[in-house]
């Protein structure tokens, strides 16, 4: 899941051209002139999106594909700076020794935003990857940062702030500590758009009855502000309508604990 911005840029320069045959390409992906490309994406904001409604079970899209209003990298109207990609059975099999997908157990699509709830942000910044050139390898250092959410006075937002649809988390690479104790703050998080945000705790107050299953995905991070010191997401619950909508056939299996009555 990424950022549109980032988004088109990955397909554009690492997709494999349709030749209009209907049939999937046999050509391998290239996996050196991706990871190259997703290690150099960035976070980027747009300008305000067109108004939503009031209620969240219905939320359009504002314009459908091939809309003028473009900024210099995506659409200047799109409320959710989200996409989400279907990988090729061969990608999936090459990450599964080295990560695991996600079970709808382990998302949570109507997180509370409680003031008191922790938040997490892991992901793979720019800063962070490298690369032997003698031996050929890539290596990658992730940002884990642990946080809030933003209650600070923060000025106007664009396009505007709705917790009903996105996060606000405070971010800042001067005003932390590190929990290990050590010195050093934290990577330049350029880069990590689209990666998860997840919560930690639901009420702080309850840390001490805190488990590691208690970890849920709530969000994925599209921007990040530095002068204002926040990062803004958007819920995962808009990700799993896309995905509900281009595969109606899955909304049993992801409505099996709640309803998603959400529509897009």
């Amino acid at each position: 899941m990424t950022a549109p911005s980032g988004f088109a840029r990955l397909i554009t320069e690492t997709g494999t051209p349709d030749d209009g045959s209907s049939v999937p390409p046999s050509a391998a992906t290239d996996m050196e002139r991706l990871l190259r490309v997703a290690a150099e994406l960035g976070d980027e904001f747009f300008g305000p999106p067109g108004p939503l409604p009031d209620d969240i079970t219905m939320v359009p899209r504002p314009n459908p594909a091939g809309s003028a209003l473009k900024g210099p990298l995506g659409r200047d109207d799109d409320p959710f700076d989200l996409s989400v990609a279907c990988l090729p059975r061969e990608l999936a099999e090459t990450l599964v020794p080295h990560r695991s997908f996600l079970h709808m157990p382990e998302v949570d699509v109507f997180d509370p935003q409680d003031r008191d709830s922790a938040y997490a942000i892991y992901g793979y910044p720019s800063a962070g990857f490298t690369r032997d050139l003698d031996s050929n390898k890539r290596g990658y250092e992730p940002l884990l940062y642990g946080t809030s959410l933003c209650q600070r006075d923060v000025g106007a937002l664009h396009p505007p702030h709705d917790p009903k649809v996105g996060y606000l988390l405070n971010f800042s690479q001067q005003y932390c500590v590190r929990l290990d104790g050590g010195s050093g703050v934290p990577k330049n998080p350029k880069g990590i758009s689209g990666c998860g945000i997840w919560r930690i705790i639901v009420d702080a107050a309850a840390a001490d009855r805190w488990k590691p299953d208690d970890v849920r995905l709530v969000g994925i991070e599209h921007g990040w502000m530095a002068e204002k010191h926040y990062v803004r997401g958007t819920r995962i619950r808009y990700a799993i309508a896309m995905i509900l909508k281009k595969y109606p056939e899955l909304r049993p299996v992801v409505e099996i604990s709640r309803p998603l009555t959400l529509v897009l």
